[in-house]
C-alpha cells in the first residue's frame, strides 16, 4: 500500500510542523486520518487513490509549507523501488 506510506508521510510532516510552531492544525489531522481509513481499502467504490494523495499535498503544502526537508521525504516515498 504505497499510497497509504505516503498518506503517512504527509501526516507525519503536518504533525512535525504543529511540534515545531506550537500551532494546533487539527482539520488538516483529521482530513489526512479519514485519507488513510479511505486508501487502507483503495478497492472500495469511489476511492481514487491519486486524487486523495493530490489533495493531502494541498493540505500538507498550506499546513507545512514547501519546505526542502519535507519536499524531498515527499519525494522520496513516491519513489517506486521496483523501477
Amino acid at each position: 500500500m504505497p499510497e497509504l506510506d505516503q498518506a503517512a508521510i504527509s501526516l507525519s510532516d503536518v504533525i512535525d510542523s504543529m511540534l515545531t510552531t506550537s500551532a494546533l492544525k487539527r482539520e488538516s489531522v483529521e482530513v489526512h486520518v479519514r485519507a488513510m481509513r479511505l486508501l487502507f481499502n483503495p478497492h472500495a467504490p469511489g476511492v481514487d487513490a491519486a486524487a486523495i494523495l493530490n489533495g493531502l499535498r494541498k493540505v500538507r503544502s498550506r499546513s507545512v509549507g514547501q519546505t526542502s526537508e519535507a519536499r524531498s521525504r515527499w519525494d522520496l516515498c513516491s519513489l517506486d523501488p521496483f523501477a
